[in-house]
């Protein structure tokens, strides 16, 4: 069957959707600095601390502290492609809680301490973590339910372990990948019958990834020999920029990366990029 091409505007999805994720959670975090300040005031007032006024200057506002969260959810690798749910979450948290611990020693340390409210940092913390999740989320169930800036993959697999993957990815609104066609050297199953192309062979795999031009690879071979894997590997470098495996081990790099049965009780933590 003919190679099929993926559209120019989806080349650009890689560096795009990102970038849109990044402007999510800068808006997600100044909603949330917003939030925290007359939630704050709401509470004192409530307890009848009205003479207690807090007030951050623009700086803060809109550059130092959205920068400080931006980058500990760079640094806690929240923004790569294939997180569950789950485990964006989890990095989310982490990212966030790092955040807060140096915005306050940074603080400490500049001597304005004394003038922030513990209280607004606390609330800021525990917002910034819900509204930047539920941003994400909301964003990537928008772009999945219109086809946006989904990144053209190509899957390398056998037909059975490529339907649970799938099945996985349905559930996880997470992941935003649009699957161009399978590279298979047994494409006996029904699995996938009709849904997706079969583009040929693992042995004509370089020449395929070549005709599409697509920059995303999903290895999803549990039983691969490893030495095919590694040449495959190998062939696949220079070619694409995102390779994720699950397969068996790898002894040049000595990783256990997973079976399939124990990919699909965790997904993510078996799931590895190269």
């Amino acid at each position: 069957m003919p190679i099929p091409k993926i559209k120019d505007s989806e080349r650009w999805s890689t560096f795009i959707q990102p970038v849109i994720m990044l402007a999510v959670d800068y808006c997600s975090i100044l909603l949330a600095e917003c939030v925290a300040i007359e939630f704050r005031e709401f509470i004192l007032q409530t307890l009848g601390h009205t003479h207690d006024k807090f007030d951050l200057d623009s700086f803060y506002f809109f550059l130092f502290v959205p920068l400080i969260f931006i980058v500990f959810l760079h640094w806690g690798r929240t923004y790569i492609r294939l997180l569950s749910i789950g485990e964006m979450i989890r990095r989310t948290f982490w990212s966030v809680l790092y955040s807060v611990v140096v915005y306050i020693v940074i603080l400490f340390l500049a001597g304005k301490a004394p003038v922030v409210s513990r209280l607004f940092v606390t609330l800021l913390g525990t917002f910034v973590f819900s509204f930047v999740c539920v941003g994400r989320l909301v964003m990537r169930h928008l772009l999945n339910r219109y086809s946006l800036f989904l990144e053209p993959t190509i899957m390398i697999g056998s037909d059975e372990t490529a339907k649970k993957f799938l099945n996985y990815t349905t559930s996880n609104v997470f992941f935003g990948i649009r699957v161009v066609g399978l590279i298979d050297d047994n494409p006996k199953g029904k699995a996938l019958s009709g849904k997706f192309p079969i583009l040929g062979p693992t042995s004509k795999a370089t020449e395929i990834i070549k005709g599409t031009g697509v920059q995303n690879v999903l290895i999803l071979a549990p039983k691969m020999d490893p030495k095919k894997l590694n040449l495959l590997v190998d062939e696949l470098f220079p070619l694409v920029k995102k390779r994720f495996f699950c397969s068996g081990y790898r002894r040049d790099a000595g990783i256990q990366y997973g079976t399939a049965s124990s990919l699909f009780r965790k997904l993510n933590c078996f799931i590895r990029q190269e």
